[in-house]
């Protein structure tokens, strides 16, 4: 018996490390641009977005990027994550090259050289103003970071999901653009510089596990699994603000409303929140307690608010080499 013992405790132990190492941290980061390849930008932008990627296990860094049109390079400043041009980008495709540092197999140089194309058309006014925003309550399973060794759990909450219109002049700017809500006047979380997406995948920016969503507020009702600390923010009143920021340029006026999340199976009502007249209306209906305000969801779909590169599946029987193991455990007892 002590061999299948032995065994099962082998199995025990190689199922504990893959969910472990699902969670750890990447051995590097990839560089990520904004705009993403193939993508359009005005050719007033005020910058560029590069995130510099980090080599594995301390390899070399890369050096600048270049900015190229047809013609020629293109002179830019680099201010921070932030590429400046000196003038106006012409209008055509443009290439933006550098040396990535996070590539397998690594050569033998450390680096390989990787370039993007973008499109640049022609100029257009700054935006001054984000849009409007449609505000849909739900009781729903929010998947949130555990220090468990799961890299994500559920727990059940009350959520707030806001929907944005954007104004025509930041719509063109959408692929330098990013979102950044504050709740209570604490930042909570922030769109990735140039996608769609709450959060990017892969994720730019290394060990942003938990990470919350720029376009979604929760507050737990249910019990903390194991491991999770993160319960949201309290149940009630909020206040919610939410400000596009485009690269390198000036502020836009911020966008203020008020939220309440409740767990005792009332619920406020949804709709407009930052109302605009030069913007289609586009709220989402609101949806029943226990149902996600997207349509054609199911009941209590799990949403996303981490940044973790693994997923959460629904719960499911004890895993094989568990369940063997507690049998073997038992039989050894009654021999004794």
């Amino acid at each position: 018996m002590k061999p299948v013992v032995a065994l099962l405790a082998v199995a025990f132990a190689s199922v504990v490390a893959e969910r472990a190492h699902a969670c750890s941290a990447p051995a590097c980061n990839e560089s990520w641009t904004a705009p993403d390849t193939g993508k359009a930008v005005p050719a007033n932008a005020p910058a560029l977005v590069f995130v510099a990627g980090t080599g594995p296990f301390g390899g070399p860094a890369p050096g600048p990027p270049t900015l190229k049109s047809a013609a020629e390079p293109i002179a830019v400043t680099r201010d921070g994550i932030f590429l400046r041009p000196s003038a106006a980008l012409p209008i055509g495709e443009l290439t933006l090259e550098w040396d990535e540092a996070c590539i397998y197999p690594r050569p033998d140089s450390g680096l390989s050289p990787k370039q993007i194309s973008v499109t640049v058309v022609a100029p257009t006014p700054l935006p001054t103003a984000l849009g409007s925003a449609t505000l849909a309550y739900a009781r729903e399973n929010v998947s949130v970071w555990t220090s468990s060794g799961s890299c994500t759990d559920v727990i059940d909450s009350s959520v707030a999901r806001f929907t944005l219109a954007l104004d025509p002049a930041l719509e063109k700017f959408r692929a330098v653009a990013r979102f950044v809500t504050r709740v209570d006047g604490a930042d909570w979380g922030a769109s990735a510089w140039g996608r769609a997406g709450p959060v990017a995948k892969p994720s730019p920016y290394g060990g942003d596990m938990g990470v919350h969503r720029h376009d979604l507020v929760f507050a737990a009702c249910g019990p903390s699994p194991i491991g999770v600390t993160d319960r949201g923010v309290a149940i009630g009143k909020h206040t919610v603000e939410i400000r596009a920021e485009v690269a390198g340029a000036p502020a836009i006026p911020a966008a203020t409303f008020d939220i309440d999340l409740r767990c005792d199976g009332t619920k406020p009502d949804g709709g407009s929140v930052i109302p605009d007249a030069a913007i289609p209306d586009a709220s989402v209906p609101d949806a029943p307690v226990g149902m996600d305000a997207t349509p054609d969801a199911a009941p209590n779909e799990e949403t996303v608010v981490s940044g973790c590169g693994c997923t959460t599946a629904p719960a499911q029987a004890l895993p094989l080499p568990f369940a063997l193991l507690a049998l073997a455990l038992g039989l050894t007892r009654r021999r004794r």
